[in-house]
């Protein structure tokens, strides 16, 4: 699924041209990227607190708040919540 992830990314960068790559392929392999450096940082399992929902909703109010705080264009926000849910999403499939 790690060419999933990223033909998700390119196909937001299609969508929305304005943004930086480098912020979609995160937001893209979000789940994954937080699970694997916690694999590595203290040897926790695989697919766990990256691909939960709980952490998925940490991150939506942490982002929230950071785009009020420094008055962030929100639609920044929306595409990396898309993003990291339909890594969520697909690796349901």
């Amino acid at each position: 699924m790690i060419l999933g992830h990223l033909a998700i990314a390119g196909i937001a960068k299609r969508k929305f041209l304005a943004e930086n790559f480098t912020f979609l392929f995160a937001a893209s392999y979000g789940p994954d990227l937080v699970d694997k450096t916690l694999n590595l940082a203290c040897g926790a399992p695989g697919r766990g607190v990256g691909h939960s929902l709980l952490m998925f909703v940490l991150l939506t109010a942490a982002a929230w708040l950071f785009c009020q705080r420094f008055r962030i264009n929100k639609q920044l926000l929306y595409i990396g919540l898309i993003l990291w849910s339909s890594h969520l999403i697909t690796d349901l499939l």
